[in-house]
């Protein structure tokens, strides 16, 4: 029974030091938080918010594609222009753009429907 006890112990003190990432938080942080913001509200006129962006909301199809290849050229998100390009990112995975979209869903939109796997794949077939 010590042991037992001991060993729970020893769970919940690793877990409680070491939660569960969120992987879709971690690609964020890594390849859009610099431009979009902690927050996802974007960078004081160069680079567009995420967080209730209109833009974000109306092109659900094209977002894998815009994440995996970039983008350029104007943009108008919520009423202002932005024009600053984004990077490509071309060796995420259909599962990381999936779960980079999904982390962005869930920390910057209260009711934005979540991204499936094979969603994200026929989009990526249908870019430009």
């Amino acid at each position: 029974m010590k042991k037992l006890i001991k060993i729970l112990l020893f769970s919940y003190i690793f877990l409680a030091c070491n939660p569960i990432s969120n992987p879709g938080k971690e690609l964020y942080k890594e390849k859009c938080q610099n431009c979009h913001g902690i927050d996802g509200k974007g960078l004081k006129g160069l680079y567009p918010p995420i967080t209730q962006s209109d833009y974000y909301i109306n092109n659900r199809s094209t977002l894998a594609c815009i994440i995996q290849n970039g983008m350029q050229g104007d943009v108008e998100v919520n009423g202002k222009i932005y024009n600053e390009k984004m990077p490509s990112n071309p060796l995420l995975t259909e599962a990381e753009i999936t779960n980079l979209l999904n982390f962005m869903n869930s920390e910057f939109f209260t009711d934005s429907k979540s991204f499936t796997l094979k969603e994200v794949s026929n989009n990526l077939r249908n870019c430009d």
